[in-house]
């Protein structure tokens, strides 16, 4: 490919012109580069896969955007892709040598770049090569690793290196060490993914008898630890479930009521409880909310427990605090379908929405820089003044995340109100938030059952034109959550105790038809459970939320 050389950043270690290219032509190298190492995977030619994937490295190195990027590898020296090595890795595993080739690879790889950080990861792909062996000697020899990883503190991250072990452990019928591995896990916070439980849970289909309880203690684990399971976990609690003589059926839809149904007859099977909140739960969900804006605010403790202090006592001083409540994430509302511009109106349409046309307790929550830029518009102001006559906006202070408050509000108003009656209206998919990623799944389950979405109306209802800054103040239309949280639930079926199970249901919609593709349906992914179709910046509405999980009974007392 011929293309122009100018001057760009260099390496320490070696001068020369970094090779600039258009989009276009990036794409199209990247191809070129791509389709070879392909090529060669698929042949199982592991000299032309290690020789495409030297060359693509080499042009890495010198093209300019990748290297803007990777300035820390860039002073390291080469970058490589992890995937691309791993890949490459199991390719050997098709031989009959294949620690040959790995012994090899790896002499290669060190050579060819040092201490590179992909080379942590090394430990997943020597567990896999381990437990391709015969025997139960593996076992012993993926221990011994393990160990080597527990004593530099590492196996947090090593979560896929255990799972990989387990398999052998199940392939063995070494329950024993199955459990022993289970209990590792547990002593060092590093929890299995849906793969861990499917390799504990076919060691226990294998055992015998007198290892019926183990069985039981894995269901516990995926009990309370998974929210959604994959079909792979679903069909490994089945086969157990079966040789236990458990009875079970499967693919089960449940309406916005919480009625399990089969596709077949539409009988009622089960019915799922409502969500509860403990207070014991809103105690420690709330001090965790405190706590996180403490670390990240530019105020001091004090300043903030005192701004979340008036917050609860302006909720307490409601005079409609009797009503259903409804707390508006007035800034979600506001930029909503209007291109990145913030429509105060919008956001105004939404508060009468619930104040007078659903009669709810309906409170906004704006922050103070969105605030004070509105009192200086003329058009704004009389809403604003509006508001604050009517004691229904709450002006959250600089240096605080206003999501913060919604969030905290919610869990409070839970515990002094049914719940079924504390709503928050927001689209926002909770994807940054601190909680959602380190807090236990009792946070999550509440939040996707007290939201309530929103879309635009169908064009040509419209409230209002635009204006000269290209603001719209849409009809929203408004979508409750149902009642139910999507997560595993004790209940009563076949007039026994049960547990459902909830897992992602099959699609043949998710992708085009190429030529030589079938119409199989294909698992939904459990990422993907809660975002619209084909738009991340949107949560997916409640019913098509449902319509994408089935439900699985298995007539058990946990």
């Amino acid at each position: 490919m011929q293309v122009e050389k100018k001057e760009g950043p260099s390496s320490s270690r070696d001068k020369k012109e970094v090779i600039r290219l258009s989009k276009n032509e990036y794409r199209k190298a990247n191809k070129e580069f791509n389709g070879k190492f392909e090529q060669a995977i698929r042949a199982k030619n592991i000299e032309e896969a290690m020789k495409a994937m030297q060359e693509r490295v080499e042009w890495n190195r010198w093209h300019e955007p990748t290297v803007l990027k990777l300035k820390k590898s860039w002073e390291k020296g080469e970058h490589i892709s992890w995937n691309l090595f791993r890949r490459l890795m199991l390719v050997c595993t098709d031989y009959e040598k294949h620690h040959l080739y790995v012994e090899d690879l790896f002499e290669k790889m060190s050579k060819m770049y040092g201490e590179v950080v992909f080379l942590k990861n090394a430990d997943i792909v020597k567990m896999k090569f381990i437990v391709l062996e015969k025997g139960k000697e593996r076992i012993k020899k993926g221990m011994q690793l393990v160990s080597t990883i527990v004593g530099n503190n590492k196996l947090s991250l090593k979560r896929r290196m255990l799972e990989v072990l387990l398999g052998a452990c199940a392939d063995e019928n070494d329950i024993q060490t199955a459990f022993k591995i289970r209990d590792i896990a547990i002593k060092h916070n590093c929890e299995f993914g849906g793969a861990g439980y499917v390799e504990l849970l076919r060691v226990c289909s294998n055992c015998s008898k007198t290892d019926w309880d183990r069985g039981k203690i894995i269901l516990q684990d995926v009990f309370s630890k998974v929210n959604v399971l994959d079909n792979y976990l679903v069909e490994a609690i089945e086969t157990w479930c079966n040789k236990r003589s458990i009875s079970t059926e499967k693919d089960l839809s449940a309406d916005t009521k919480g009625r399990c149904t089969p596709s077949s007859d539409r009988k009622q099977v089960c019915k799922l409880p409502h969500f509860k909140l403990s207070q014991d739960q809103a105690k420690v969900f709330s001090e965790a909310i405190l706590k996180h804006q403490i670390s990240i605010s530019s105020l001091s403790e004090a300043k903030t427990r005192e701004a979340f202090d008036d917050f609860i006592r302006w909720l307490d001083g409601a005079k409609d605090k009797n009503k259903a409540w409804a707390l508006i994430d007035a800034a979600n509302c506001g930029f909503h379908g209007n291109s990145g511009n913030f429509s105060y109106k919008q956001a105004d349409l939404v508060y009468i929405h619930f104040k007078f046309e659903r009669n709810f307790a309906s409170k906004l929550l704006i922050s103070q820089s969105r605030w004070e830029a509105g009192l200086k518009m003329s058009t704004v102001n009389p809403i604003l003044q509006y508001w604050m006559h009517e004691k229904s906006v709450f002006i959250t202070p600089k240096g605080l995340n206003d999501d913060a408050f919604w969030m905290y509000g919610a869990i409070y108003l839970s515990t002094k109100h049914t719940l079924s009656n504390v709503f928050i209206v927001s689209n926002d998919l909770l994807r940054d938030h601190h909680l959602m990623q380190n807090y236990d799944l009792g946070f999550f389950r509440f939040m996707q059952s007290h939201i309530i979405r929103f879309r635009t109306a169908q064009e040509g209802q419209q409230t209002g034109r635009r204006n000269k800054k290209r603001k719209t103040e849409h009809k929203l239309v408004f979508y409750d959550p149902f009642p139910y949280s999507i997560q595993p639930h004790r209940t009563t079926a076949f007039n026994k105790h049960a547990i459902v199970f909830p897992y992602m249901a099959k699609s043949s919609d998710s992708s085009k038809k190429t030529e030589g593709s079938t119409d199989e349906k294909k698992d939904l992914l459990v990422k993907d459970l809660y975002k619209a179709k084909g738009d991340d910046d949107l949560p997916a509405l409640p019913e098509v939320v449902a319509d994408r999980v089935r439900w699985m009974v298995c007539s058990i007392n946990l």
